[in-house]
């Protein structure tokens, strides 16, 4: 089974057409030339479409401050097939329960104190639950995402797939894990180098895929430059800042 994950960069029915035409073309290549089963986007902040297909983001954020209830981007998923995947939040439990300890951060016990984004489930294959997120774009992101993974792997008995945006590198993740007396080799990274910043030149593995030890995974990013060079002339301005990667299980 494969998944392309890929962060879009704030892709919906307001945004720029060139960016969605490109989105539109990447997607289709995943499906069509790397038999991709699923797409998993974040980043999206409303309804978009791919051959006439029209699918939503559904799982969203909340924007903090003065509009406490306006929604803003989140993910969606489409499979091969074109048909929208139905995505459920998954409400991560406290840190105490995870961790057997109080978070060491301020903010508290509550993964939501903490995080701007859900952790989404998307469904499950051959036994195994597969997740994806997007975490903070600052320095709590390690800290965030060895509480959703370890929170996993106590949730499915290690048969689980995290895939997202982590906004911080592999080895950020396993010293964190340490760090909270976790075991990180009770976890499997699977990566592909560098995939942040596509715009400037790749230097930061932010996106990836954790596993329990039981679900190892192959993870492959995509060179897009030619599918882009067909929608632009100006590539910067209109692609997302992250590769898209597939995840295969």
């Amino acid at each position: 089974m494969k998944f392309l994950f890929w962060n879009v960069q704030r892709l919906g029915s307001a945004t720029p057409e060139k960016r969605g035409e490109i989105m539109q073309g990447v997607v289709a290549e995943a499906f069509r030339v790397h038999n991709v089963d699923y797409a998993l986007l974040c980043e999206v902040s409303g309804s978009t479409n791919l051959d006439g297909v029209s699918f939503r983001k559904q799982v969203s954020v909340v924007k903090r401050g003065t509009h406490a209830r306006a929604a803003q981007l989140g993910y969606a998923s489409i499979d091969s097939d074109l048909n929208e995947v139905t995505l459920e939040k998954y409400p991560l439990p406290k840190f105490t329960k995870v961790f057997d300890q109080p978070s060491p951060r301020k903010g508290g016990n509550e993964f939501t104190k903490h995080s701007k984004r859900c952790v989404a489930y998307v469904l499950n294959v051959h036994g195994v639950n597969v997740y994806v997120y997007h975490a903070n774009a600052s320095s709590k992101a390690p800290f965030l995402v060895a509480w959703v993974a370890e929170a996993l792997r106590l949730e499915d008995d290690e048969d689980f797939l995290l895939i997202g945006d982590f906004n911080c590198e592999p080895p950020e993740v396993r010293t964190q894990l340490e760090l909270l007396k976790r075991d990180p080799d009770a976890f499997e990274f699977g990566e592909d180098g560098p995939t942040h910043n596509a715009k400037t030149g790749l230097t930061k593995t932010y996106d990836y895929a954790i596993g329990g030890r039981r679900v190892p995974s192959a993870v492959t990013k995509l060179d897009i430059s030619k599918t882009i060079a067909q929608f632009t002339n100006t590539p910067a301005k209109d692609m997302s800042d992250h590769l898209p990667i597939i995840v295969e299980i």
